[in-house]
Order: C-alpha cells, then sequence, then structure tokens
C-alpha cells in the first residue's frame, strides 16, 4: 500500500511544497514537514473522506440512486476522481493484493460499484483513485476512518526525501514563481 503512494511526480502539491521549501535551506525534515501539511482534502487526504463514506452506506443501497443524487447536487464523492489519470492503475495493484492476502471484502466492492455507476452516468471519467481503494482496504483490515490519511502520510514520507534530495543535488538556488505566472485581481 505504501509503495503505491511515495510519489506521484514533482508537480504535485506535497512535492512542489517539499522542493521549494528545501531550496531556501532549511533541514530535510524541516522540508519534509513543509510536504507533509500540503497534504489535505485535494490531495491525499480524501482516505478520511472516502472511508466515512462507505461506511456511510447500508447494504444494499441503491448505487444507482446515490450517484444520481450527488451528481445532482454537484457532490464530488471522496475516493472518486482524479486529476491526470482517467483510470488509476494503483487501484487494480491494491485490490489484487488485497485478494491475494484475503481482504477484499465488501467495502472494496462497493467502492468498484460505485465507480462503476459513476461510468454509467458521467460523460467524463471519474475513477476509484488510491484514496479510495486505500479507504476501503484499510476498512477491510478494522482501521478506523479518523486515522486512515495517516497511512497516505507513510507512504508519501520517502518520495518527499527523493525529491529533496533531487532539489538539493541540482543546487539550482532559491524556487521562486515567474512574474508571468502570476494573476493579480
Amino acid at each position: 500500500m505504501f509503495g503505491l503512494v511515495i510519489d506521484h511526480g514533482v508537480g504535485t502539491a506535497s512535492a512542489m511544497t517539499a522542493r521549494t521549501t528545501a531550496s531556501t535551506g532549511v533541514s530535510v525534515q524541516t522540508a519534509v514537514a513543509a510536504g507533509i501539511l500540503a497534504l489535505g482534502n485535494k490531495h491525499g487526504g480524501a482516505i478520511e473522506g472516502a472511508a466515512n463514506l462507505f461506511k456511510g452506506i447500508p447494504e444494499g443501497a441503491d448505487i444507482a440512486e446515490l450517484v444520481k443524487t450527488a451528481k445532482s447536487a454537484k457532490q464530488r464523492l471522496p475516493g472518486f476522481g482524479h486529476r491526470v489519470l482517467a483510470h488509476d492503475t494503483r487501484v487494480d495493484i491494491l485490490f489484487a493484493v488485497a485478494k491475494e492476502a484475503g481482504h477484499y471484502g465488501k467495502y472494496c466492492a462497493l467502492a468498484e460499484k460505485i465507480a462503476e455507476e459513476l461510468a454509467k452516468q458521467s460523460s467524463k471519467p471519474i475513477p476509484l483513485n488510491i484514496d479510495g481503494a486505500m479507504a476501503a482496504v484499510l476498512l477491510e483490515i478494522g482501521i478506523e476512518p479518523e486515522i486512515a490519511n495517516g497511512f497516505f502520510l507513510i507512504g508519501r514520507v520517502p518520495g518527499l526525501i527523493a525529491q529533496i534530495a533531487e532539489e538539493l543535488k541540482q543546487n539550482n538556488g532559491l524556487r521562486r514563481l515567474e512574474e508571468s505566472e502570476i494573476v493579480y485581481e
């Protein structure tokens, strides 16, 4: 599970924050902490929300109606959708391991059922993402939603260290946004 979230490129909020902070000359642990602080509901922090969603759906619920209601209310379902990926292959890997270990159960099946229904009702891809898959597997092994985001954090720290090491090795000086990238209103 941890290896699936170790890194997702320099363009992620956590990697950019860690690298920018490292470029100021702070310690590695300070730059890692900055990267961790960039994790939130829109980046690495949807696991708790997805776990609460899955736990809150009664067995036998009409998933088509649940998705329809969420879509009509323009409500995003935590653990679904990805800014870059139309299909998150990390989900396939995690669920294959969960099946092999005997931990693919009702929450994993529910997550996949919601993803199938989203695909039917949406004109654009809204895949089950790694946060949603982690939420399902963590529930299967008895982890409560309120601590679930911590598992993403554990997996991401080595990736942040690698990003920081690369930043320090490149030694390009202090990172700064170009003036052309800044829009004032």
